[in-house]
């Protein structure tokens, strides 16, 4: 069996006036099998 390796690519940002950053959720890998909780277990 051969895995299965995603490159995933979640931006951030930081705003100019307060400082906090902001970030993206990273996507499940496309074409899952699994829901959300065991994929994110696995």
């Amino acid at each position: 069996m051969k895995p299965l390796i995603y490159d995933i690519m979640v931006y951030r940002y930081r705003c100019h006036a307060c400082g906090s950053r902001v970030s993206a959720e990273a996507p499940l890998p496309p074409h899952t099998a699994f829901g959300p909780s065991l994929a994110s277990f696995l």
